[in-house]
């Protein structure tokens, strides 16, 4: 099985230290929803991160500048 995230939560990046987290639920009327919640207090303009929990299909390095 999977699930497909859209709306804002599909922009957070990978981290291995996250602010985030991520949880999905199933809301009865709604269907399946993917709570995004801080693990702590974000900067104006800090990047949200989550833990991916699948293998990642990209390099988290960025290419030496």
């Amino acid at each position: 099985g999977g699930l497909l995230v859209l709306g804002v939560a599909s922009l957070v990046n990978h981290a291995d230290a996250p602010n985030t987290e991520t949880t999905p639920r199933h809301a009865e009327g709604v269907g399946w929803l993917f709570e995004l919640r801080s693990l702590r207090a974000i900067a104006p303009g800090e990047e949200l991160t989550r833990h991916y929990t699948c293998e990642l299909w990209f390099d988290p390095e960025p290419p030496p500048a």
